[in-house]
């Protein structure tokens, strides 16, 4: 959760504080991938006329807009449509592609219970699609090694039984 720290707070475009009374604009953590030119976004927050004046400013008010309808405040499971009350039982897919035409677009920022995604047949061929994206380079980054060694996690899980 970004934390804001008006008149010590950079701006994440110009370097200057973000002061009391500035409009400001605030990106969520929601780009694991360094590679994703959105990643320069990542949880940081903008003096507003830095942020919309940037070339990405559309772009990653897209994102935002795509990850707000693929989320909710209720955090219901993608699989079952059943809400995830337990923290501990929560997984969300990273954004995996850009491209609408992908099988797996439809599954970027789907929040599951784990224990769904450990009977779901989609998950090992997710979690293979995100091992290439970062064999190939196209993926880089701690956020991704979380989110693939925590579907591991989960699908080992699922092997054991």
């Amino acid at each position: 959760m970004m934390l804001i720290m008006r008149d010590t707070t950079p701006c994440g475009i110009c370097n200057r504080p973000l002061k009391h009374g500035d409009a400001i604009t605030a990106f969520p953590s929601i780009v694991v991938n360094e590679n994703d030119p959105l990643y320069q976004f990542n949880e940081s927050a903008f003096h507003r006329e830095c942020f919309e004046s940037h070339p990405l400013a559309e772009e990653a008010m897209e994102r935002i807009r795509e990850w707000e309808a693929k989320t909710t405040p209720a955090h219901m499971c993608y699989l079952c449509g059943q809400r995830i009350t337990n923290p501990d039982d929560h997984y969300i897919f990273p954004d995996t592609t850009r491209d609408h035409g992908s099988p797996f677009f439809e599954y970027n920022f789907a929040e599951c219970h784990r224990e769904c995604l450990r009977k779901w047949e989609m998950s090992p061929r997710i979690l293979a699609h995100m091992k290439e994206l970062r064999a190939s380079g196209q993926w880089k980054g701690i956020g991704v090694d979380w989110a693939i060694a925590d579907l591991e996690a989960i699908l080992a899980a699922r092997d054991a039984t």
